[in-house]
């Protein structure tokens, strides 16, 4: 056997170059909180409260009331904090933090923000600190929780109430004990199954970040030293043994592989991914979608039974296609891999922003790269008149074979809506992604047409109840669900904040990237519909920044020439700017300012002057 797996000795100096430098950093970041845990028990925020005890641990386990209800997890955690005593409030909002800390798939704003919710629900009006508040920066952040790691904070709090519990128990010999030997400090963070969870893995990685792997979800960890135990562990992979040999063994594994390469060791990018998981799709952006499938539940269940049991194939894509699909589009790249990782981790997504944005034609382009072809996905485009019954489901007449008299009898049948079509189609192909893309999603009464799919929405894995054929229902975690909204149409107030919780909104916008750089990737910066398009934007500025105009307009074949240029504008930009500028600017005034022949006055002046 080899020398490290005889005492599982750890030196984490020896393999500090192994780690990205964000990795290691993350520690010391993490001992903003970590410090007070392990020392004096105060709060960052109050350090004239004490929190870190097991006292108020246990307080605040006393008084935390699971709801079992269909509102959302934050609108639960609003009415549990409410019940909660000072202490405890302080306790739970700082545990937050730590968990919000290393994870990539929240924003920096949406983390501060759910922190301030938290305090201010408990009563406290307290601000966050600076060194709290600047941690929290995009670049910090370290590994992508994934949807287990999102969905489960109300766990994870209860999870880390417990651990302080446990180690505030100790005594001051076993504390200092715990805090020089990170295999001790392993024992007492997961002493058996009930304690291996997410919150314990990414903990792990915050007290010891030279040690233990930037990495949440524990199959993971299983699937990387069953892949390398035959070469660095000399013997072969086995089965799954205990939490603390895995670790164990992935220390080792790290060490060796340093010692080979002396290159930084990143599990989910190439070369290593592809060995470790070679039937998936060998990138570090898909092995990143991949952890995120990890299953809602509402109960406190073992993450690790989740990932075995987790088909994780139906979210296999050809990344590689995204490449050729952003110069296709002539979009940047990196914004497009970042969309599409958000729609995979968060299932769907609202594509929103002014006419000419090509909201549709992305989504679509979208949907085909993810699907892996277009059989697999379907628009629906919403109206006014429709409603759930179209939709979903509903009761519609049918014709049956005619009478005697010949005549036609009526009958009513259960009709399947197109949004339970390709559910089931998803269901009986788990193997691949399907798209739903909802083309104008805000034309509608939403909460009217979703009815109770809102909830499924935010739990997946959940059943309901359906409405006309009372049968359960869930939505299969391979169906991605679009939608497109006009951020121009004044029906985008009826948009509630139901949906803004469950859609994340990307906006398109002409003067924010990738859209604003689309007319100079197509034409080059210098070319008449670029400037064209960039001046009449210009002209509308940030008073009317929702009424700028798109530039599919100026990528039509017939923009390259005079008359069409002009066709366009006096049949498409100019009836559209009328009816956005109706009771602002009187007919000549419009043309005054927005016509063509304006527009490239504009330009000219703008060019002598140069």
């Amino acid at each position: 056997m080899s020398e490290q797996f005889l005492t599982y000795q750890v030196d984490p100096e020896e393999v500090a170059g192994s780690w990205l430098p964000r990795e290691v950093n993350i520690g010391s970041l993490a001992w903003i909180v970590l410090s007070h845990l392990f020392g004096d028990k105060r709060s960052v925020i109050d350090p004239d409260t004490i929190i870190w005890t097991a006292e108020n641990a246990q307080n605040f386990l006393d008084n935390y009331q699971l709801l079992e209800d269909s509102r959302s997890m934050w609108e639960k955690f609003e009415s549990q904090m409410q019940e909660l005593e000072y202490p405890q409030v302080l306790l739970a909002t700082e545990i937050m933090w730590l968990r919000h800390l290393p994870n990539t798939d929240v924003t920096p704003a949406r983390k501060i923000s759910d922190l301030n919710r938290l305090l201010a629900a408990g009563g406290i009006q307290l601000s966050l600190p600076n060194d709290m508040v600047s941690a929290l920066a995009e670049e910090n952040a370290v590994f992508g929780g994934g949807r287990g790691y999102n969905q489960q904070a109300w766990a994870m709090l209860i999870w880390m109430a417990e651990f302080v519990i446990r180690f505030d128990s100790l005594s001051e010999s076993e504390k200092q004990q715990v805090l020089r030997d990170p295999w001790a400090f392993h024992r007492v963070t997961i002493r058996n199954s009930d304690d291996d969870k997410l919150m314990a893995h990414a903990l792990l990685s915050l007290v010891y970040p030279k040690v233990f792997e930037k990495i949440c979800a524990r199959q993971h960890k299983v699937d990387i030293r069953n892949c390398y135990a035959e070469k660095y562990l000399d013997r072969a992979p086995g089965k799954d043994s205990e939490t603390l040999t895995l670790d164990q063994d992935l220390y080792g594994i790290r060490k060796k592989i340093w010692r080979e390469t002396g290159e930084p060791i990143e599990w989910y990018a190439e070369p290593l991914v592809s060995r470790w998981r070679p039937e998936k799709t060998v990138t570090k952006m898909e092995a990143k979608a991949a952890a995120s499938s990890l299953r809602d539940r509402t109960g406190v269940e073992n993450e690790d039974e989740v990932l075995e049991e987790e088909d994780t194939s139906s979210l296999k894509w050809d990344v590689g296609g995204v490449e050729a699909l952003a110069d296709r589009l002539k979009l940047d790249s990196k914004w497009l891999t970042k969309i599409a990782e958000l729609l995979l981790n968060r299932k769907q997504m609202i594509l929103c922003g002014p006419p000419g944005t090509g909201k549709t034609y992305l989504a679509k382009n979208l949907a085909a790269l993810l699907s892996e072809g277009a059989q697999r996905s379907r628009l629906v485009q919403f109206h006014p008149s429709y409603s759930y019954e179209d939709f979903f489901e509903g009761i519609r007449p049918v014709l049956n074979s005619r009478d005697a008299a010949g005549a036609h009898a009526v009958a009513f049948e259960l009709h399947a809506g197109p949004l339970k079509q390709i559910a089931q189609a998803a269901k009986e192909d788990p193997n691949h992604n399907y798209v739903l893309i909802i083309d104008e999603v805000n034309r509608v009464d939403i909460a009217r047409v979703f009815g109770e799919l809102y909830f499924l929405l935010e739990y997946r894995n959940e059943n309901i109840s359906l409405q006309y054929s009372k049968e359960n229902f869930s939505l299969p975690s391979n169906l991605l669900i679009i939608g497109t909204m006009n951020t121009s149409d004044r029906s985008i107030a009826l948009v509630d904040a139901a949906i803004r919780r469950r859609f994340p909104f990307v906006e398109l916008h002409p003067d924010s990237v990738p859209i604003r750089d689309l007319l100079a990737n197509t034409y080059g910066p210098d070319h008449l519909l670029t400037r064209l398009h960039a001046r009449l934007n210009a002209n509308l500025g940030e008073k009317y920044r929702e009424l700028q105009i798109g530039p599919s307009y100026f990528m039509r074949p017939e923009a390259l020439e005079s008359d069409g240029l002009a066709r366009i504008w006096e049949y498409d930009i100019l009836p559209l700017m009328s009816e956005r500028l109706y009771g602002t600017l009187t007919p000549s005034e419009l043309k005054r300012r927005f016509s063509l022949e304006a527009l490239l006055a504009q330009l000219q002046d703008y060019d002598q002057e140069l």
